[in-house]
């Protein structure tokens, strides 16, 4: 955790992201606006590697985690955070930035706080989905809502949050969480071309977005060992962020688990790749959906958990008719 001066008489802007996608835009957003004095606060249930390493190349100096290996330890991070964040709002002005609108953390931070302008930014596929958790009122289990009432959350619906928003960054042009949307893509010019995926100029890579098995699918190791013999020495693949599996170093195709997958594409784009990128619908694949170098190609693997029967089809039926 870093040490944080707070100056007097300078507009700070606070960026909050529970998520190492959140960071890597937060990152884009910040060279994009020319945005100064930033400050991060992630929130974490316990860094791994991997986030480690986007949060040390994400280019923002003082960064702020929130984490604990347990739910006391994070309590005590959260409380310390939300009374010295009151002492920063009322020495100065504060610009707040932010995905997720349905954290019950970054409420009490919203309650607890005068900010001066509001911003929120692209998370992933719940800003697209009409019936995602960022359009229907999720309700928390009666501890979560008690515990953070007491810490200072007094938001009580979704359209409160979203009513405070002054603009919306988004990776791509879909409709969002509020009107005023200003398109800010992953990518530069240089990663984007009208090349179709087809043509010989340029390698065409194969990059495989792999589900959180464990979470998703019924038999979960059954399914994960059809995917992987489906593979070959060509084939990239990139674990999902909570995916507690152990991959074979030594395995037929290569393996990417040292960062995020918009990073790794980012790599390709970078050398003129052309990327075949394959996946159940996800987050990643919905940012790229303008981007003539990336070909979307959606996978079937296995029984879903019941749980995501309903989610899960839908988020791969709106991405179909987005792909035509």
């Amino acid at each position: 955790m870093c040490k944080c001066i707070v100056r007097r008489n300078i507009k700070m802007n606070l960026f909050i992201c529970r998520t190492i996608f959140q960071v890597y835009y937060a990152g884009i957003l910040i060279k994009n606006k020319n945005i100064k004095d930033v400050m991060l606060a992630y929130l974490s249930e316990g860094l791994s590697d991997r986030e480690k390493n986007v949060l040390s190349c994400c280019g923002i100096n003082r960064i702020v985690v929130i984490e604990g290996s347990n739910p006391y330890k994070r309590l005590l991070k959260q409380i310390w955070f939300l009374n010295y964040l009151k002492r920063i709002t009322k020495k100065q002005s504060v610009s707040l930035y932010f995905s997720s609108i349905d954290d019950p953390f970054i409420q009490a931070i919203i309650s607890k706080n005068k900010f001066g302008d509001v911003y929120t930014f692209d998370d992933g596929t719940a800003n697209y989905i009409q019936n995602s958790f960022f359009y229907v009122e999720t309700k928390r289990n009666i501890f979560v809502r008690i515990k953070y009432y007491l810490i200072g959350n007094r938001i009580k619906s979704l359209c409160e949050v979203k009513k405070l928003i002054k603009i919306h960054y988004s990776t791509n042009h879909l409709k969002n969480i509020i009107d005023n949307v200003e398109y800010i893509p992953l990518y530069g010019k240089s990663n984007h071309s009208d090349l179709s995926v087809e043509s010989k100029k340029h390698e065409v890579v194969n990059l495989y977005l792999c589900p959180n098995f464990d979470e998703i699918y019924i038999d979960a190791e059954k399914v994960k060992r059809k995917f992987i013999s489906t593979l070959t020495k060509h084939d990239i693949i990139i674990p999902h962020p909570r995916d507690k599996c152990m991959w074979d170093a030594e395995a037929n195709y290569k393996i990417r688990n040292d960062t995020m997958a918009e990073i790794v594409i980012d790599e390709y784009l970078s050398k003129g790749c052309l990327i075949n990128l394959f996946g159940i619908a996800n987050s990643t694949q919905y940012h790229y959906l303008q981007n003539n170098k990336v070909v979307n190609h959606v996978i079937d693997i296995g029984e879903i958990k019941p749980k995501f029967k309903e989610v899960i089809p839908k988020q791969i039926d709106c991405f179909k008719k987005l792909t035509k």
